[in-house]
């Protein structure tokens, strides 16, 4: 099943604690963050880090699949105004999914 929506929200990516089974966002409200809320541990079996060419561009994504094999949803690396990859972000995705660094 291929994903039914896409939103695109531009900024950090929240900060995040687990508590009552859930992986809890942005629960101090940020200012300067958007994004908040929580994600339900138990209906993840996997998180897969994907590097695919997305219409003709590389792109980078980490897929959080669910216990059914489903996409539940997946966050995108951050392009700037010229439409390329943040440089860094592509270190640090490379690197989390060489295990180099843990988050």
């Amino acid at each position: 099943m291929g994903c039914r929506s896409l939103f695109e929200i531009k900024g950090v990516f929240p900060k995040g604690k687990q508590g009552y089974g859930y992986f809890n966002l942005n629960m101090e409200k940020a200012p300067n963050i958007a994004l908040y809320g929580h994600l339900k541990l138990e209906k993840i079996k996997h998180i897969a880090l994907v590097h695919k060419p997305v219409r003709g561009k590389e792109s980078y994504a980490i897929a959080f699949i669910t216990t059914d094999k489903e996409v539940l949803f997946k966050v995108y690396l951050g392009r700037d105004e010229h439409q390329q990859l943040f440089p860094q972000q592509v270190i640090k995705f490379n690197q989390l999914k060489n295990k180099e660094i843990l988050c």
